[in-house]
């Protein structure tokens, strides 16, 4: 699944590992395994499952599942489901007819297996996974070796529970603060008023009249047109290495750095600059796609302004004693977001200031000046750049 990563700084064994040697183990006692299977529910607003299939061919293969998985056939009336369901131990002999039980267990007989044995795990909390295994030897499993497999399935299931806990955590922290910010607090870096500063460009857009839009429909048609902007703005940043900080309101606000040791300051600032730029464009022409979209269900379009600056920033925690908040702070990060309104008073979706410009590499021959402009609070006037293409006329 595209997109779906999550922050593993603690050196631990994978789930894939884990089913390798529990395999390898029993086929050491001469348990002919030669397919097993586990699945590992996450919490993760995408994936539903980690799937992990053992072959002797192919090792161990993870597949993320989604939710929507729950209403597939393939799903429904499945071992898999049944034991979610509260099912014991589900055993299919496949050359007997038994095959036919499900949709899962004909496959396997197409493809040479004779005996088919699930188990249940049970994780502790009410959580629930199961434990597969199907062999091509023609007798299949004896009732010995399932004894003996039904045996070891306890020892799978504690290292199972325990994986499964550090992967919860991992992944829920990349969710909910982004990758970046979640290694460091993974790695040790949660201490209130704990953090760096860093040289960034910095990012910060939001929907132009989205309170009117929010005054005027439904909380729920509202959350679905929001859910898609965010899509759009965050698959742009995410494709070009930046980090989404996070979500005010319509608003995103991000970073994108570059702390490559081999390449000077210099070399650095240029990189981030040329990141963010390219990833205005790209949230530019996923904003074009959208409103085709929601044109064609009878929504609203969005519009959006999108600024772009550089400057040093402070990275780190900050907040109440019990409750904190990774995030950035600092004069640059302020100038970003009150060049940002201006981006409807010059009517163009994208802004990006002399300071952001000054980091740029050829890509700056594609920018046109705005003027200089007074910001609110700010020492010093900026000049404000956008694409030529946009001044043209291009629609955005």
């Amino acid at each position: 699944m595209p997109g779906f990563g999550y922050a593993r700084t603690v050196m631990r064994p994978s789930a894939e590992s884990l089913l390798t040697e529990w395999v390898m183990a029993q086929r050491d006692k001469g348990i002919p395994i030669d397919r097993a299977s586990t699945s590992i529910r996450t919490l993760h607003p995408d994936v539903f499952v980690r799937n992990v299939v053992w072959t002797e061919e192919g090792g161990a293969r993870v597949r993320l599942r989604t939710h929507d998985i729950l209403a597939e056939p393939t799903f429904i009336g499945s071992p898999v489901a049944d034991i979610y369901a509260g099912a014991g131990r589900i055993r299919c002999r496949l050359d007997d007819g038994e095959e036919q039980r499900y949709a899962l267990t004909t496959e396997l007989a197409r493809e040479g297996y004779k005996d088919y044995v699930a188990f249940p795990l049970e994780l502790g909390d009410g959580r629930r996974s199961f434990l597969s295994f199907a062999t091509q030897a023609t007798s299949g499993f004896t009732d010995d070796q399932l004894k003996s497999l039904e045996m070891a399935c306890g020892p799978f299931a504690n290292a199972v529970a325990i994986e499964s806990a550090e992967f919860a955590l991992e992944s829920l922290l990349e969710v909910y603060l982004g990758p970046n910010a979640a290694k460091r607090v993974l790695a040790g870096g949660f201490r209130r008023g704990g953090g760096e500063t860093l040289r960034a460009a910095i990012w910060n857009c939001d929907l132009r009249g989205f309170t009117r839009l929010a005054d005027t429909r439904e909380p729920g048609s509202v959350v679905y047109l929001l859910d898609r902007y965010f899509d759009a703005v965050g698959a742009a940043i995410e494709a070009s290495g930046g980090e989404i900080l996070k979500f005010v309101g319509d608003a995103v606000l991000a970073v994108f750095t570059h702390d490559d040791p081999a390449l000077s300051t210099a070399e650095a600032d240029r990189v981030a600059c040329e990141r963010a730029l390219a990833a205005a464009k790209l949230a530019l022409q996923n904003m074009e796609s959208l409103d085709v979209a929601l044109r064609a269900k009878g929504l609203p379009e969005l519009e959006m302004g999108i600024a772009l600056h550089h400057g040093e920033i402070f990275y780190g925690n900050i907040g109440a004693a019990r409750r904190l908040d990774f995030t950035v702070i600092g004069a640059a990060v302020n100038e970003t977001c009150r060049v940002e309104p201006l981006c409807k008073a010059l009517s163009t979706p994208l802004l990006v200031t002399d300071a952001f410009v000054a980091h740029l590499g050829r890509t700056r021959e594609e920018l046109v000046s705005r003027g200089v402009h007074e910001l609110r609070g700010s020492a010093a006037p900026r000049e404000l750049f956008t694409l030529g293409t946009l001044v043209a006329g291009s629609s955005t």
